[in-house]
């Protein structure tokens, strides 16, 4: 039976994506940040009996599911067909289990990596200023840097409502920039933050200041303010070869696939 979560089923729902904190970072957040009674999130569950079996959550326009099942019930795919996010990410094996049922064929991978443990030989030397973005004119700025970069898929979506999705993102995250001249010209975020661990994402560079070291630096001055100060582990995910390099040699270490249906 696949029926919606309510906050009574909160406990339950807890120590079933807790089994794997890491996969399940933006479940835990998300449910952290606005329970079961939100507006903002819904969540779905597929029982035997009394048993949690599989889980599909919608946060704004997307979905995540995790399950340890092979194959997951019809049930789903009337409620994804309801609700209606453009896109549902899991990990690999859950995806295929829901895929199943929902038969899409159009999907990406991407690898997921993690970072949990400190390296004593790792220094941070600050060479550059690194502001939090918070206002309507810093989120602004961010904004106009990002749609002269192709691959955020920023160009054709308002700035109102680039500034609407951020906020939502900021109620369990941050962004973080380096300027140059009143201008942003390096920036990423860790969002999906939980009590032990924070999501890297939008890792991005002007194009006229690429390969300066602006992105080395940024996700280094992550590491250190959120590893390092904060205790919690950083996980990312990434398609371009171009980038293993640079994680690598920061200590991040692959942990599975995850995959994104676009719907």
């Amino acid at each position: 039976m696949v029926r919606q979560l309510s906050p009574k089923d909160e406990y339950e729902l807890y120590q079933y994506i807790n089994q794997d904190p890491i996969i399940n970072c933006y479940l835990i957040s998300d449910l952290s940040t606005f329970g079961l009674d939100g507006l903002d999130f819904s969540v779905y569950g597929q029982f035997n009996k009394d048993t949690l079996e599989a889980v599909f959550a919608k946060f704004d326009e997307y979905g995540v599911f995790y399950t340890q099942l092979q194959t997951v019930e019809q049930g789903f795919r009337n409620v994804i067909e309801q609700k209606k996010p453009t896109s549902i990410s899991g990990d690999s094996d859950s995806i295929k289990a829901l895929n199943h049922v929902l038969k899409n064929e159009r999907y990406a991978d991407y690898q997921l990596a993690v970072l949990t443990n400190k390296d004593d030989d790792f220094v941070f030397n600050k060479t550059y200023d690194v502001h939090s973005l918070k206002t309507k004119d810093e989120i602004e700025m961010l904004y106009r840097m990002l749609q002269s970069i192709k691959e955020f898929n920023v160009k054709d979506k308002s700035l109102s409502a680039f500034i609407n999705e951020k906020a939502l993102l900021h109620k369990s995250g941050a962004t973080y920039g380096i300027y140059h001249e009143k201008a942003v010209i390096a920036s990423a975020s860790v969002i999906a933050q939980t009590d032990n661990y924070g999501v890297i994402n939008g890792v991005a560079t002007a194009h006229s200041f690429r390969n300066q070291g602006f992105a080395r630096y940024i996700v280094s001055y992550l590491i250190d303010r959120y590893l390092n100060h904060k205790n919690m582990g950083l996980i990312l995910y990434y398609d371009n070869p171009a980038v293993v390099k640079l994680y690598k040699d920061l200590g991040f270490q692959d942990y599975g696939t995850w995959r994104t249906l676009q719907l």
